[in-house]
């Protein structure tokens, strides 16, 4: 098990939104319902990844009665810079926030103000923290399976040194003594060997003695597709890679369709620009509200920008690959599996064996924090 005193949590630290596993019987409670947590279970938070540049909220320059204000010194390149940021919530889901599909996001001041406030609103405010996050697969690794150690120790040390405070002189938050980070997708494999109090899931591995086994994890920016070789003692490189495509990229291609509509009660003017959060429920729900209605563009929009997704994922998939039907099963797990599940599935062959992992967003998550707590620990 974790140090004495010491917090584990895999971060799934990603484009669309800031998944949390917490190990068991830490939190009690549900911060947001006040729920009796189970103490045997790990304890899973999401929280939207939209944060933006500033104080937006209260004043920017003397402390405020808000909690979502930061301030942030971390070092960029050769200098140390100072910012603040604003973690934007549904009350003010209409803000310009970043976008977090940069190559810079991982190593930004706005990743730091995301990473805290989520541990904070999952009731980790005052308690040292181990905490473990990932990169995809691509850049976790570089071509032949070597690790991206530049990436990966520069990652490592922007989250353990950056110095972070809460404009909010009321608000305590985590100490993060400890951060290591993982390879996304990969992690999928651990989540399913491995229960939340560390017992080998003698099923899974059963399989995978007998064959290897596939993982497609769908994210906001990316999909890793991962395949662990039989046994389950290393993972097959060659048939292992990362696409650009997933949720945002629903909504990207949603967005640029909706303008073109020529629905009545559908006009946007040019420069309007649509909220962040208007476009997550749209592409979730394939509903949107305008002029006081609420339209239903499943068909006609999100459901074909969900099949174009889906589509250039197989095509990857069959063209990188090289088939799947010495698979045991392929695993669909991340945010995005939720979106382009049925649409995956619809592209499969149909003698593949494909599993939607339950609460599969937050399997990378939960990957993380059983790879730290239990599979690399110095016991001693």
């Amino acid at each position: 098990m974790g140090r004495k005193n010491v917090v584990y949590v895999g971060h799934d630290d990603g484009h669309y939104g800031q998944k949390l596993a917490i190990e068991p019987g830490v939190v009690s409670h549900c911060p947001i319902t006040k729920d009796a947590l189970d103490p045997s279970a790990i304890f899973e938070f999401m929280m939207p990844s939209r944060v933006a540049i500033g104080a937006i909220a209260g004043n920017a320059v003397l402390e405020t009665d808000d909690k979502n204000v930061y301030e942030v010194t971390y070092v960029l390149g050769a200098t140390t810079v100072t910012e603040r940021y604003t973690v934007v919530g549904e009350e003010a889901s209409s803000l310009q926030v970043m976008d977090t599909r940069s190559k810079e996001f991982p190593v930004s001041g706005g990743l730091i103000a995301l990473i805290y406030h989520s541990l904070y609103l999952a009731g980790l405010g005052g308690k040292e923290v181990n905490l473990t996050t990932g990169l995809p697969y691509d850049r976790f690794y570089l071509p032949g399976g070597l690790k991206n150690d530049e990436l990966i120790n520069r990652k490592t040390k922007h989250i353990l040194s950056a110095k972070v405070r809460n404009l909010n002189p009321k608000v305590v938050l985590p100490i993060i003594v400890d951060h290591q980070v993982a390879p996304e997708g990969v992690v999928g494999h651990v989540d399913m060997l491995v229960s939340d109090l560390g017992k080998i899931n003698h099923e899974y591995f059963s399989n995978l003695k007998l064959a290897p086994i596939g993982f497609v994890d769908i994210g906001g920016n990316t999909t890793d597709v991962v395949v662990i070789k039989q046994g389950g003692v290393d993972m097959d490189h060659q048939r292992s890679f990362t696409i650009t495509a997933g949720g945002l990229h629903v909504e990207t291609d949603i967005e640029k369709d909706l303008r073109s509509q020529t629905h009545p009660d559908i006009k946007l003017d040019p420069g309007y620009i649509l909220p962040r959060s208007t476009m997550e429920q749209l592409a979730r729900t394939g509903k949107i509200r305008m002029r006081g209605k609420t339209i239903d563009l499943s068909d006609s929009l999100v459901t074909p920008a969900k099949r174009t997704q889906a589509t250039r994922i197989m095509n990857d998939i069959r063209a990188k690959m090289k088939g799947a039907n010495d698979l045991d099963g392929i695993f669909l797990i991340g945010g995005g599996s939720l979106l382009l599940a049925d649409e995956i599935k619809n592209q499969m062959s149909e003698d593949t064996n494909i599993t939607l992992v339950e609460n599969g967003e937050f399997a990378n998550a939960r990957g993380m924090l059983k790879k730290t707590l239990y599979l690399d620990m110095d016991e001693a």
